[in-house]
């Protein structure tokens, strides 16, 4: 492909001057017309004038060498390993960045993401240059792909359509008028096979024609079925930027729109199906006299529990509850800007009460589920990092079995700043603090046994069936040491003394989180796991054991000389 070489020649890394390129294509055009381009700059064919820059002539050299060892790899190599191999050897990316082109570099990282996928889909593992290319081209014709990714500014509320949203994520998105119901009519349809439909009948007088509109059944054939198939687009279509808008959010989605009673949800609320119209029926909501109050219900999808309020007409936000003394002084400066309140709908969630086996599974749920942090400010006087975030970042160290060294303090402090930490005292706190605690573990038995294990499992997900409900949760470390395999959970809580653990475990009900590990390992793997709970920080020393063995004995535990168990 003559256009495709000139193309890449003179791309930002391989850098060919027009100028360059007009001179060798006169060439080609002169000398050798009847062979490809590539083909005369491979064999010699055609080449730089002698009185050309010696750095255009090496760039070429250059040029072509990567191009020809990438080609000879065509049908060897997956796409993607070549694309990867181009944008390493070239550092392609990083001179899109130089040049100004951030946008471009990560398009670039997109269509690379785009040939692993179809790497993964295609079922063989391996994609060849012309699939994929099949692969984009499809869908260029069906319009799902992705607009180019653009650049934004933290912190900063946007708004925006769905398809200037595409390629983007925020932490927090709202989509607003979800039950609106767009219109799908249109007087005039354009289709590729059918040509230019109009709704018009095959009635001659003004007669006809008016009794024709008043029976919506009287269309041409063609306009009928070109109708049908514009719906269908429409659907499609409207499908797709659901998907892109909902899928823009990385934490939270926040869905608004107007539900009357009665009535079925329009619109995308409509397509979710969460919100049904018995549902609505049941409100106790009264239209001609509303009394302006807000009603929760509790929702979920699948397994996780969802937030629904619903605003009669009339809701104000409730006045903010304040002391004597405030009221008073804000009666006395009218002028002052009103409070913000937030609606109900961004407080917690009001669930329905859960049943026992229901709790299990929410428990099983929580556990599972990956804890949210958006910014962590901190107060004036207690600059500490939250205890959340230090057994985030010492949870991900042991998950790569990485602990102190040069680079760790780098690593902890990105790290820090990823899970919502903002202020200099709470990062160096949280880098001092899990600093602390893994080279304390490392000088335990139990991280030399680890360290030796046959086989080591990190951050192991299991789904297990229980009373017929699905439980899943995460296992920190599962090992194996010859035919013994051992579950543990790190806990990087502070523990004052050995005293206080007992009544620490009861009232986090690790006993029956445990337990389900040990039954999950039992269950998939037929094999009765010996299960190690780790305190990080009990009493400024690590100890290790078996929870229940703790509580059932109601004994002090002994740091120096951890319970140590074995399978029956």
């Amino acid at each position: 492909d003559d256009l495709a070489l000139v193309g890449a020649l003179r791309s930002p890394v391989l850098a060919l001057p027009d100028a360059i390129l007009y001179q060798l294509r006169s060439q080609h055009l002169q000398v050798a017309p009847e062979i490809p381009f590539w083909e005369a700059l491979r064999t010699g064919a055609i080449s730089l004038p002698p009185d050309e820059s010696p750095a255009h002539a090496e760039r070429l050299q250059i040029a072509l060498d990567l191009i020809g060892r990438l080609h000879d790899n065509a049908g060897r190599m997956a796409v993607a390993d070549l694309l990867k191999e181009f944008l390493d050897e070239t550092d392609y990316r990083a001179a899109l960045i130089l040049a100004g082109q951030a946008r471009a570099a990560r398009n670039v990282n997109k269509l690379l993401s785009d040939a692993l996928n179809s790497a993964g889909s295609s079922g063989s593992g391996i994609i060849s240059i012309s699939e994929f290319l099949e692969v984009i081209a499809d869908l260029r014709e069906s319009g799902a792909r992705e607009g180019e990714a653009r650049s934004t500014s933290e912190g900063a509320i946007q708004i925006m359509s769905v398809h200037a949203a595409k390629g983007l994520e925020f932490p927090i998105v709202v989509i607003g008028d979800v039950t609106h119901k767009y219109s799908s009519k249109k007087p005039l349809l354009l289709d590729p096979k059918l040509g230019v439909l109009l709704p018009l009948s095959e009635a001659e007088d003004d007669e006809s024609i008016a009794q024709s509109k008043r029976n919506k059944k009287l269309k041409p054939t063609s306009y009928a079925l070109g109708e049908t198939v514009a719906k269908d687009q429409d659907h499609a279509e409207d499908a797709r930027l659901l998907y892109v808008a909902a899928t823009r959010a990385s934490e939270r989605l926040i869905l608004s729109g107007c539900v009357p009673p009665n009535s079925k949800p329009d619109g995308w609320l409509g397509r979710l199906g969460f919100l049904t119209k018995e549902m609505l029926a049941e409100l106790p909501c009264d239209l001609e006299n509303p009394t302006g109050q807000t009603f929760s219900l509790p929702l979920q999808v699948g397994n996780i529990p969802i937030a629904c309020v619903l605003y009669e007409p009339g809701w104000e936000a409730p006045a903010p509850k304040d002391d004597a003394a405030t009221a008073a002084a804000a009666d006395s400066a009218p002028s002052q800007q009103p409070q913000m309140i937030s609606p109900p709908l961004l407080a917690a969630p009001v669930m329905a009460p859960l049943s026992e086996d229901a709790a299990t599974e929410e428990a099983a749920i929580d556990e599972a589920r990956p804890e949210r942090v958006w910014r962590v400010t901190p107060r004036e006087d207690q600059p500490y990092a939250p205890g959340h975030v230090i057994g985030r970042l010492i949870h991900q160290a042991l998950a790569a079995w990485r602990f102190p060294d040069e680079h760790y303090e780098e690593w902890a402090r990105v790290t820090a700043r990823g899970s919502g930490l903002v202020d200099q005292q709470q990062i160096e706190h949280a880098v001092r603090r899990s600093q602390r605690l893994l080279l304390r573990f490392r000088q335990h038995d139990l991280w030399r046994e680890m360290n030796q294990a046959e086989r080591r499992y990190h951050e192991v997900p299991y789904s297990l069936t229980i009373n017929g409900r699905v439980q899943t949760g995460t296992m920190d470390v599962l090992y194996c040491q010859g035919n013994a395999w051992t579950v543990v959970e790190f806990k990087s809580d502070p523990v004052k003394s050995e005293d206080k653990l007992r009544e620490f475990l009861e009232g986090d009900d690790y006993i029956a989180q445990v337990e389900r590990y040990e039954q999950a390992v039992q269950t998939l793997l037929g094999v009765k796991p010996v299960i190690k709970l780790c305190m990080l920080d009990c009493g400024g020393r690590v100890v290790v054991g078996d929870p229940r063995e703790w509580c059932q004995a109601g004994q002090e535990c002994d740091a120096s000389e951890p319970p140590v168990h074995r399978p029956a």
